[in-house]
């Protein structure tokens, strides 16, 4: 007999189960949430208006929208250990007391968290409490996401099982267990519609159970396939080059890879579970302690340097990037983090601070050389100036500069310090000027030093003075060939203005200092109008990032050749772009960028492109494709990436089957209302916008499959409003967009609107054959594709002619260049060419 307002709040449910007794588990196997809120919406507003104490036991508040925010709700997805959840739980059911109500979120969701073990010590520790306190308490779990002997466990312990299943649009029940309760009807399948029941007939039953079956075999399909796409993420996941883990909002590390695993000298199992900072040395682990708080509250930590210990106690640095998952409401779930070796880039930094140590050291040497060039450079300043000053400067560079003295002899002249005094502590030097010996320079000690490399004198000593010497030979020969390299000078500038290739020489910062005629022309702009600007004012916008790329490759002294785009007053012009770091002192200080016009040649490059195309496609056009199933639409795509473009498929399709279809050649996004995750995107029109703006540009596609899903989930005007909007975008970004939809899913008007707004596709082969002839060239195709080259007499026997008729034919069809016969032996063999397979 049922207690006193006890209800499942459904009065056919009631009359079914016999009422609710003090101490019921009822447990729902669901397919899905829409099917539970038919029986979870009338129990807990049967609760409510009863006014029993109703208490919500939450993992990630899914169940929040149907029991309403005014009822107490019990938090547990903070918990890492089953055991200390279990003894809360029992706390609190001790505490609320006899009578209370409970809703739990699905068990799924506790597997999804603690694992199937864990699931099941759970429910076998709660529900016996629950019973015993004489509470009455939901519970529901998704079908096909339980092993079945967790199923079994679950029905031996719980009060009431009870199946829901939705085939073929109706709702179905079946109660698999009512403890201490019966009636001749309790156990029958029944259908479910609007509150009421309706016991199933013998007919029905064998209808419900094929539907059923039916169904379960989908759904065995369906989980194959989620199975197969798990293990492929798993693998890539393993296997992947850089350390991946995840952390709970303790620091806990709930999950890594394989690669992580073995970096650290562990299996997984001795990972998982412990704290991230068992792994830290102490410095991160006091670093750790500060940067989580952080985390939690920005959302992510970039680029952050920590040092990672082995098993074997050996240490290692690494790079990390870390990133927060929050819930709907805001909660921390976990970490998400990158790990990556940086033990090659740490030694590498290591010989540049030595390196730059070595330099420091060398500081004196390089300010004499330095000061001697800078002598050049002063106006006014004769060749003899510039031996005297360079001999002032050598005692300061040496390592004993108070005892040190010099003297250059060059030609009949002597220049020397006023300390000048030769001993038998000496370094020399010849001078060498365009390979004729010129002159000399000698560098003493005035008193004895502790012998080194060379006598007192060290070996980087030799090395400057040799420096100084073959400066200085560069120096007397610039001074005496000066004017012929003014002469030269003027030369090379006339060169420069009647070069065909565009020139532009740039500062350290970007700006144009100097450009050539031709230059100017292919800009269409006057010198004044292009010296002063900075160089992304004359390039296209969707050229900036890689020249930007590229100049920070001429920043550390490589040469770089790319294409790019000019855009300026209008013009466009395609360019090949050869450019040149220019040095001042060792230091970057600009570069020469030189352009060649390719503008013709990309004219024919794209001539080319589309000639490969079996379609007539054109770029910065949308194409309409009406079918049932992805054929033509994945066939023209598919055409287009064959000839060069990139490719993006956006559908409803799973991503799997979508990934296996386009050959493995193009990214797949899947649209998706409540699956969460990477390459998922909700069909919401202004996200997908935004996202088709980032990926089209030039020399891109993008498939759009399925357009009547998101008709279906808003509306076919937004729909046509969005793709209006898209249409604008791929004209100005010379993409190409392909629309599939399914005709059978739009009314005349709808369809006759979208035909309006996009093009067809068209075959650039429109070709019409009698059936005879179609027939033997299909049944050629399908021999070649074989391996087999068939002979006249074949086609003779294989469609029942005689062999004249045949040989006729064939030649119909040789004549119009859909096929070659060649001799092979005493026969003559048929072959499929090119445009045979095109009309095909």
């Amino acid at each position: 007999m049922q207690s006193k307002g006890l209800s499942t709040g459904l009065k056919e449910m009631d009359r079914l189960l016999g009422g609710l007794k003090p101490g019921d588990n009822i447990v729902w196997l669901v397919p899905s949430m829409d099917e539970y809120k038919l029986f979870l919406e009338p129990f807990i507003s049967h609760a409510k208006e009863c006014k029993f104490t109703l208490i919500y036991v939450s993992i990630d508040s899914s169940l929040t929208d149907i029991i309403g925010r005014d009822v107490e709700t019990f938090h547990i997805s903070e918990y890492n250990q089953i055991s200390s959840l279990i003894k809360d739980i029992k706390t609190l059911i001790e505490e609320k007391g006899r009578g209370t109500h409970y809703v739990f979120d699905p068990l799924t969701l506790f597997k999804n968290r603690w694992g199937e073990d864990a699931l099941v010590e759970f429910f076998l520790s709660v529900c016996p409490y629950l019973f015993e306190m004489e509470t009455t308490a939901y519970f529901s779990m998704y079908k096909g996401a339980q092993k079945n002997e967790t199923i079994a466990k679950i029905k031996e312990t719980t009060q009431i099982l009870v199946d829901v299943s939705r085939v073929g649009g109706e709702v179905y029940i079946q109660v698999q267990k009512a403890w201490d309760r019966y009636a001749d009807e309790m156990f029958k399948p029944h259908k479910f519609r609007m509150g009421a029941l309706k016991v199933l007939e013998e007919i029905d039953v064998s209808n419900y159970v094929l539907k059923l079956e039916e169904k379960v075999r989908e759904l065995n399909i369906i989980k194959n396939k989620l199975k197969e796409s798990e293990e492929k993420y798993r693998d890539l996941y393993d296997n992947a080059p850089d350390m991946y883990h995840s952390l709970d909002e303790n620091g806990v590390i709930i999950e890594c890879n394989e690669t992580e695993a073995r970096m650290l000298g562990y299996s997984k199992d001795e990972i998982i579970g412990r704290p991230l900072t068992d792994f830290f040395t102490d410095e991160s682990k006091k670093l750790f302690h500060k940067d989580f708080p952080k985390l939690k509250k920005e959302g992510s930590l970039l680029n952050l340097e920590r040092e990672f210990v082995r098993k074997d106690g050996t240490t290692f640095p690494v790079s990390l990037n870390v990133y927060a998952e929050f819930d709907e409401n805001g909660r921390f779930i976990k970490t998400r983090s990158i790990a990556r070796d940086i033990t090659v880039l740490k030694e590498a930094e290591k010989k540049l601070k030595k390196l730059a140590h070595d330099l420091g050291e060398r500081v004196k040497e390089l300010n004499c050389l330095y000061a001697i060039s800078k002598l050049v450079e002063r106006e006014g300043s004769t060749l003899e100036d510039i031996l005297q000053d360079t001999v002032n400067l050598i005692p300061p560079a040496w390592q004993y500069p108070e005892i040190t003295c010099a003297r250059i002899t060059f030609g009949d002249s002597v220049y020397k310090t006023t300390n000048f005094r030769e001993t038998r502590w000496k370094q020399a030097a010849e001078i060498f000027s365009d390979g004729k010996r010129v002159g000399k320079i000698e560098v003493c000690y005035l008193e004895e030093r502790p012998e080194i490399d060379e006598g007192p004198f060290l070996k980087e000593e030799r090395n400057l003075i040799n420096a100084i010497a073959e400066r200085l030979g560069e120096i007397i020969f610039h001074k005496t060939a000066e004017k012929e390299l003014r002469r030269l000078k003027e030369f090379n500038e006339g060169i420069v203005k009647r070069m065909e290739e565009g020139i532009i020489v740039e500062d350290r910062e970007g700006f144009i200092t100097f450009t050539n005629p031709r230059m100017l022309k292919m800009l269409g702009g006057s010198r004044s109008n292009i010296v002063g600007r900075h160089w992304s004012e004359i390039f296209s916008p969707e050229s900036i990032k890689k020249v930007e790329e590229e100049n920070l490759k001429l920043m550390e002294g490589m040469i770089s050749r790319y294409e790019a785009v000019l855009d300026f007053n209008g013009k466009k012009v395609d360019v090949m772009v050869s450019a040149t770091p220019i040095s001042e002192d060792g230091r970057y200080s600009g570069n020469i960028k030189v352009f060649v016009d390719i503008t013709e040649r990309k004219k024919v490059e794209e001539r080319l492109r589309l000639k490969a195309l079996k379609y007539n496609i054109e770029k910065g056009s949308s194409y309409l494709i009406t079918e049932k199933a992805l054929n033509k639409g994945l066939d023209v795509f598919l055409d287009l990436l064959n000839a060069g473009y990139k490719g993006l498929i956006i559908s409803r399709t799973e991503p799997g089957e979508m990934v296996e279809k386009a050959e493995g050649k193009a990214d797949v996004i899947w649209l998706s209302k409540k699956i969460k995750g990477e390459n998922i995107l909700p069909p919401l029109l202004s996200v997908l916008a935004k996202f088709v703006e980032d990926f089209v540009s030039s020399n891109r596609v993008l498939l759009l499959d399925r357009l009547e899903y998101l008709i279906v989930q808003n509306g076919f005007n937004e729909v046509m409003k969005f793709l209006q909007e898209l249409n604008e975008v791929v004209y100005v970004a010379k993409s190409i967009l392909i629309v599939v939809v399914d005709p059978s899913t739009l009314s005349a008007q709808e369809l006759g609107l979208l035909e309006k707004e996009m093009k067809k596709v068209e075959a650039k082969y429109q070709v019409e054959l009698d059936k005879d002839l179609f027939e033997i060239l299909m049944f050629v195709k399908s021999e070649n594709e074989s391996g087999r080259f068939p002979a006249h007499k074949d086609v003779a026997h294989s469609f029942g002619i005689t062999r004249p008729t045949a040989i006729k034919r064939i030649k119909e069809l040789k004549n119009r260049g859909y096929i070659v016969d060649r001799r092979r032996g005493k026969f003559k063999i048929i072959e499929l060419t090119e445009r045979g397979k095109a009309i095909l």
